[in-house]
């Protein structure tokens, strides 16, 4: 389930109609049983919950493939949030990614087109991303990383973690009290200002691509909080993405040949960090991605949505054999997906924004003399 779910936001490998299909996979999963729920805590904390928690809520708020969580209360008076690790899915991930690695050699065998995708690197790098899913102390690092990123704004909100309370299986962390982006009827009743809580989105982006090493990587409107204030909460730190400064550069230098309609300029910047399943033309790429870009070229940068450029962008990159580092992938799914957040709040925002919020946050260039 969750390997399906990663495909389908990668565009640059995967089919337009297997993704259609993936899409609709749904990470829900049963409640872990009352008595397997009390031992995993047990066995975690040390000690029964009633020892740690003044308040537990056995019936979880949401279940998943991974985990699940549930509201509790410490004996200070604090709520938190309490995520817990489903027991087994470490066998089971161990299992499945067993056959998953066999198949993929097997297939590889069999075709040198899909050999030359490298299958198998493909598969262990998912193996990578969601082994690290299933360790909350790397969640725990993650959501830490991205708060001190926020530490000295009034804007965004991020879980602080009760650091001597978790571990590998079960994460302790503040609960965000407030209204999902996902709830409109509740949006409406609080008279939420959805214009201020898209630009606060734009906006929070822009510092964690810009200004951090680690971005939240999955920007659905259940993963934002809107809290009082205007404020945004950000929680489900279990998808984050890396960015390094040679990937902010490319991904300024794509967005920059996207306004400018420049084919050849894209295409330079594509090339520059992908690899290639085969030999590529690149006056015909650039050919083709100005042909791409001709629908931005005819309209007002205001019109243009960036999923709109971007998606057909990924589908030519797997047509043309051409694959990004899962990196740039995953920050390009991330902008797509949050343009989709903050256009159901907004429809007025468009890519001209978020490129003009990325831009702020980028680091002037300098010339030799420093200037």
């Amino acid at each position: 389930m969750k390997l399906g779910q990663i495909l389908s936001g990668r565009s640059d490998i995967t089919p337009p109609l297997v993704q259609q299909e993936l899409s609709k996979l749904q990470d829900h999963a049963p409640s872990i049983p009352e008595a397997k729920l009390r031992a995993e805590l047990e066995r975690s904390l040390g000690s029964p919950s009633t020892g740690v928690f003044a308040t537990f809520e056995m019936a979880p708020v949401a279940c998943a493939s991974i985990g699940q969580v549930h509201r509790a209360t410490l004996h200070s008076g604090l709520r938190v949030a309490v995520k817990v690790r489903r027991p087994g899915v470490l066998t089971d991930i161990d299992e499945d990614f067993w056959v998953l690695d066999k198949f993929a050699r097997l297939v590889a065998r069999l075709s040198s087109r899909v050999r030359a995708y490298d299958p198998v690197a493909i598969v262990n790098e998912f193996a990578v991303l969601l082994r690290a899913e299933t360790n909350f102390t790397t969640e725990a690092d993650n959501l830490e990383a991205v708060r001190r990123t926020f530490v000295v704004s009034d804007a965004v909100t991020v879980p602080r973690v009760m650091t001597d309370m978790s571990d590998e299986s079960v994460l302790v962390m503040d609960w965000i009290e407030g209204i999902p982006l996902s709830n409109r009827e509740r949006l409406e009743a609080a008279g939420a200002d959805r214009a201020g809580l898209a630009r606060g989105i734009l906006q929070a982006y822009a510092v964690m691509i810009f200004q951090s090493d680690l971005f939240h990587a999955d920007p659905h409107p259940g993963n934002i909080i809107a809290l009082k204030g205007g404020r945004l909460g950000l929680i489900d730190f279990g998808e984050v993405g890396s960015v390094t400064s040679a990937e902010r550069s490319t991904l300024l230098r794509m967005m920059s040949a996207v306004l400018g309609r420049d084919g050849d300029a894209l295409a330079e910047a594509v090339l520059s960090v992908s690899r290639t399943t085969r030999a590529v033309d690149r006056a015909d790429f650039g050919a083709q991605l100005t042909a791409l870009l001709h629908p931005v070229a005819d309209a007002s940068l205001r019109d243009v949505r960036l999923g709109d450029v971007l998606g057909p962008l990924l589908h030519l990159l797997r047509t043309s054999g051409i694959v990004l580092p899962s990196d740039m992938a995953i920050l390009i799914k991330t902008m797509i997906e949050c343009e989709a957040t903050t256009g159901e709040l907004d429809p007025t925002l468009s890519m001209l924004n978020l490129v003009g919020e990325l831009a702020s946050f980028a680091p002037a260039r300098t010339g030799t003399d420093g200037t």
